[in-house]
């Protein structure tokens, strides 16, 4: 376990989630640093836009999902070079909203 996020079980949680999906566009894996410093990223974009009843307002998730998807193509694919296919970002981002729905309830 990456040392930024040893102790930090919602840090662990969205790093599983991440593990093994994301792959440079040379196809090398992600190294497990970066990708916890990834969740943890996404983890800080989730919880700038958690509001109470978020999970019953579905702007608010929609703004939410948003600034994932931004993140996803201005970050990842953009700055990092990280490869990620449209059916891989939707299944990720779907893991990512049902993990966070668990984790940060309304």
């Amino acid at each position: 376990m990456p040392d930024a996020i040893k102790g930090n079980d919602d840090g662990q949680a969205f790093f599983g989630i991440l593990e093994d999906v994301l792959v440079k566009g040379d196809g090398q894996p992600v190294d497990k640093n970066e990708t916890a410093a990834i969740a943890l990223a996404i983890i800080d974009i989730i919880k700038a836009h958690h509001i109470v009843d978020v999970w019953s307002n579905d702007i608010a998730q929609n703004n939410m999902r948003n600034a994932i998807d931004d993140y996803f193509f201005d970050v990842l694919r953009d700055e990092k070079g990280i490869d990620l296919p449209v059916e891989v970002m939707d299944d990720l981002e779907h893991k990512i909203m049902d993990l966070a729905r668990a984790r940060f309830p309304g």
